[in-house]
């Protein structure tokens, strides 16, 4: 084998070796993104359940995605037995087209914001205007603990 072709040889060689490096760290990302997506799926359908709640005024359903302060939050002064009447009210506020957006609300859209010491996902344009939801885990179970 010449000198020449020896160069190109290698030459090839090293770049086979970075393309292959490049694509096994892509694909470490897009599997650890679908992993961290399952095992936090509860986190996305309580936002996915507490929204279509809403679409179709079960004030009662939709507080179940809520934490005690959450629910207390909405429930103004009534605290948290006021919640499902509060939500009910919303509900009501809400005009046909964007009650059915809500009903048509998928978690497929939400995305996981990086934050630390809270569990955060990022909605997309909603009727409710919410941009985030703060979630946390208890007993086992995903709840919404405010809304930003």
């Amino acid at each position: 084998m010449t000198s020449e072709r020896r160069k190109a040889f290698f030459s090839c060689a090293i770049l086979m070796a970075i393309f292959a490096l490049w694509v096994g760290i892509f694909a470490f990302v897009i599997i650890m993104s679908m992993v961290d997506r399952s095992h936090n799926q509860g986190a996305y359908k309580a936002v996915e359940g507490y929204m279509r709640a809403v679409a179709s005024s079960d004030g009662r359903e939709a507080c179940k995605y809520l934490t005690v302060n959450a629910q207390a939050a909405a429930g103004g002064a009534a605290g948290p037995t006021g919640c499902a009447a509060s939500v009910r009210k919303l509900a009501e506020s809400l005009s046909d087209t964007d009650r059915n957006a809500l009903a048509r609300f998928s978690s497929d859209d939400i995305e996981k914001e990086q934050n630390t010491g809270s569990f955060t996902l990022k909605l997309p344009q909603n009727p409710l205007g919410i941009a985030r939801c703060v979630l946390q885990k208890q007993a086992g179970t995903w709840r919404i603990t405010s809304f930003q």
